[in-house]
């Protein structure tokens, strides 16, 4: 990558040294002759890979110079080797970036030791929201949000690989409304979603795209019911209901409903939090340290490739109705995601040690 120097014009005074701001320069970005490589902590097909192949060859075209962007997939163990290679071995001069997922955002949130990489000091680039919607089996005989308070006498299962991840989240939202809910753990993605279509789990929790992927069709044949989304960021990061469920209240209006209150303290903070992980589902990040004029490149050609008219369809399919948040926008809502403090950490290990017996 090369940094073209353009310098300030510089006056030479007759018969004297140099004067004036002769130190004043500008820096252009030129990937010309680059190959930049995309690192994808998942095997290839997954939605991650997805998610980075949809802005590789985009990038090649929008970035100046027009490289060569290649996708690099190393995957296992939840993310974890790619993005801790990322930390030993990109270089910051925009060559190496990387596709996350939130799942690998949380386990380095919640300090995981096999995440080697400093999360909170890479420069994110753009945050693609997945928000998410609560489901129930209609075996539970609710019909619709207007039975959530009937619930609060039903015993609800409910599945997912870890208790380290959105989960945390979810179940304190669950207590928040008074249910009572078993967590299944070591079940997720297909085999939970087989298992809520069975009636063996009876709470669930889906993406707006796993929701139009796997779960829509339960809906329309009467096996399952949304009860209520967690919400969406309007531009003004206000919370507004998912425009994916324009109907369904969000979990703050649900929260109010039952408890005659609005959701306060750390509950609500931890809420907002939730809030922010489900809008940074995927998300690309260029290394710590990365100078401003690759970084503003790189936002200036992501930016170019959501506004290009060519991709509108494509955009649409992939990304849904979702505000995403970009470059300065995306590190302001990174850093409420993971503002983790020792306060919060603490009511948080102290609520899941009382409620569920288990170790932050």
């Amino acid at each position: 990558m090369k940094l073209n120097l353009l310098a300030a014009a510089t006056t030479i005074l007759l018969g004297t040294a140099m004067t004036g701001p002769a130190q004043a320069q500008e820096e252009t970005v030129d990937f010309e002759g680059e190959r930049i490589e995309l690192i994808v902590p998942f095997k290839a097909g997954g939605a991650t890979d997805v998610y980075g192949r949809f802005f590789a060859g985009k990038l090649s075209e929008h970035l100046p110079g027009n490289p060569t962007v290649i996708v690099s997939n190393i995957p296992g163990a939840g993310g974890m080797p790619g993005a801790n290679q990322f930390e030993a071995r990109a270089e910051p001069d925009g060559t190496t970036l990387i596709a996350m997922t939130v799942s690998t955002q949380l386990n380095w949130l919640f300090e995981d030791p096999a995440a080697q990489f400093q999360l909170k000091e890479w420069r994110p680039l753009i945050l693609t929201p997945q928000r998410e919607v609560a489901l129930v089996h209609t075996d539970t005989g609710a019909t619709g949000p207007q039975d959530i308070e009937a619930l609060q006498d039903v015993e609800l299962l409910y599945a997912d690989h870890s208790v380290r991840g959105l989960s945390i989240f979810r179940l304190l939202g669950f207590d928040g409304l008074g249910l009572t809910v078993t967590p299944v753990w070591g079940v997720s993605g297909g085999p939970a979603r087989i298992a809520v279509e069975r009636g063996e789990i009876t709470l669930a929790f889906a993406s707006s795209a796993a929701y139009r992927k796997d779960y829509s069709a339960m809906v329309e044949n009467g096996t399952v019911v949304p009860i209520f989304s967690y919400g969406d960021l309007d531009a003004d990061g206000n919370i507004v209901r998912d425009a994916t469920f324009p109907d369904l209240p969000t979990y703050l209006e649900v929260y109010e409903q039952i408890n005659g209150t609005e959701l306060s303290g750390p509950q609500r903070e931890l809420y907002e939090m939730h809030l922010q992980f489900t809008g940074a589902s995927k998300s690309l990040f260029l290394p710590a340290n990365t100078p401003d004029a690759v970084y503003d490149a790189y936002v200036k050609a992501i930016q170019a490739i959501l506004d290009d008219p060519a991709y509108a369809e494509e955009n649409a399919q992939f990304f849904g109705s979702h505000l995403q948040a970009v470059g300065d926008q995306a590190q302001s809502n990174l850093n409420q995601a993971l503002g983790l403090n020792e306060d919060l950490k603490s009511y948080l290990a102290d609520w899941l040690q009382e409620k569920y017996d288990l170790k932050l």
